[in-house]
């Protein structure tokens, strides 16, 4: 979906590419920059760009020089050196891509305990006198505390087998 506002990045080796040229009418009535990475600076997608980029190769490493392998290697590349200089002017810090990249590997890398864990009124309570079947069926969490709330009266539960309860489910490691 484009909005007034964004700005398009385009890859076309060519340049000619029908589905991106026909956004070209869109691009200019929502004042949308664009800006495209191409092997052919003087098509109709350069021209009609606010900054064309060269992405240009001699030849293709497939032995027909046919096939795009060095010409997407290059886009790539330039992409990505786009990529990291917006990322180097924002000021995009650790915390930043952990908040937009939550569920991916990398995100998870930088992940604190503290977006993992219970905390405060939310932890689980149990007393001394709070029976195990209890505690696996009533409470969703490895960490409980005591309900006084008192370090010297805290104390931390882990659930120490390879399995581990949460009401009526059942996880294994995977």
């Amino acid at each position: 979906m484009l909005a007034r506002g964004d700005a398009m990045l385009a890859v076309s080796y060519g340049g000619e590419t029908e589905e991106i040229i026909e956004l070209l009418e869109a691009l200019k009535r929502l004042e949308m920059p664009l800006v495209t990475l191409t092997g052919k600076i003087d098509s109709t997608l350069a021209e009609a760009s606010d900054v064309a980029l060269d992405v240009s190769v001699r030849e293709e490493a497939c032995s027909l020089n046919l096939a795009p392998t060095a010409s997407t290697t290059v886009a790539m590349a330039v992409g990505d050196a786009l990529a990291v200089a917006l990322l180097e002017r924002r000021g995009f810090r650790h915390d930043d891509f952990a908040a937009l990249h939550p569920a991916g590997r990398l995100g998870k890398k930088l992940l604190r305990v503290e977006h993992l864990m219970h905390a405060g009124e939310a932890l689980p309570h149990v007393t001394e006198k709070t029976t195990m079947p209890d505690v696996f069926h009533n409470t969703p969490s490895t960490f409980c505390r005591h309900p006084s709330g008192q370090p010297q009266d805290s104390f931390i539960l882990w659930h120490w087998t390879f399995f581990f309860f949460t009401p009526a489910r059942l996880y294994t490691p995977t």
